[in-house]
């Protein structure tokens, strides 16, 4: 997140899954900074923002980023990494679950269009024949007719 010229500050990593800013800069771009913090969204989801006002020293000449132990970032880093991982197979597994019923789905479909299919068939036969019987059939009287006419 790229900050104001005029915010300066630290931000670190506390016990838990705490996150310390210090912040320093004019009341409308730390409000600004503020809103910016505000995120719901993976992997982060800001709970609830302290606010503790105070003198402004310059102290920071622009904003930085402190970490801890090493042995300790790195570890927090892998046990996020797991847990997105496992997060990522289980969603891969279900989207492959929702594909396979899916599929089952469409095979069903296809099942019953083909035999919609099969009885449009039946039924056109049908209506062939019955237009040859009738078209036979009138045929048949029209020529009893003429020949009683003359």
């Amino acid at each position: 997140m790229k900050s104001s010229v005029s915010d300066t500050g630290i931000v670190r990593n506390c016990s838990g899954y705490d996150v310390e800013i210090i912040a320093e800069g004019n009341e409308a771009d730390l409000d600004q900074f503020i809103s910016q913090i505000k995120i719901i969204e993976e992997p982060i989801c800001v709970e609830s923002i302290k606010i503790e006002s105070g003198t402004y020293d310059g102290k920071w000449k622009y904003f930085e980023i402190q970490r801890g132990n090493p042995d300790e970032e790195l570890g927090e880093r892998l046990d996020a990494a797991l847990t997105y991982l496992v997060r990522i197979d289980y969603n891969s597994r279900r989207s492959v679950k929702i594909g396979e019923q899916m599929l089952d789905k469409q095979d069903q479909m296809l099942a019953n269009q083909d035999y919609q299919i099969s009885l449009q068939k039946v039924t056109n036969q049908e209506i062939q024949e019955m237009r040859s019987d009738l078209k036979d059939s009138i045929h048949t009287k029209y020529q009893f007719i003429e020949q009683r006419l003359h």
